[in-house]
C-alpha cells in the first residue's frame, strides 16, 4: 500500500497511518531482490508519505513492515 497518512504509533504501540487514503497498488514477488511497479492512477495521489507490504493471505494478513517516505 502506498498510503497518504506518516506512521505514527496507536495507542497499543503498533505502526499505523494517522490519516488520509491507502492505495493499495500491486503484489510483489517474493523472489525478486529488485522489482519495479506502475502506479496506476498516481498522477490524481496526492502526497504519499509512507507504504506498506504485508501478506494479503487470510486468516492472518500479515505486515511485513512500512517504511516513511518523507
Amino acid at each position: 500500500y502506498l498510503n497518504e497518512g506518516k506512521l505514527v504509533k496507536n495507542g497499543d504501540g503498533a505502526w499505523a497511518t494517522d490519516s488520509g487514503t491507502n492505495y493499495e497498488i500491486a503484489p510483489v514477488q517474493a523472489s525478486g531482490s529488485s522489482q519495479e511497479i506502475q502506479i496506476p492512477g498516481s498522477q490524481y495521489m496526492t502526497e504519499i508519505r509512507s507504504v506498506t507490504i504485508l501478506d494479503y493471505t487470510s486468516p492472518d494478513f500479515m505486515n511485513f513492515g512500512s517504511a516513511p517516505l518523507t
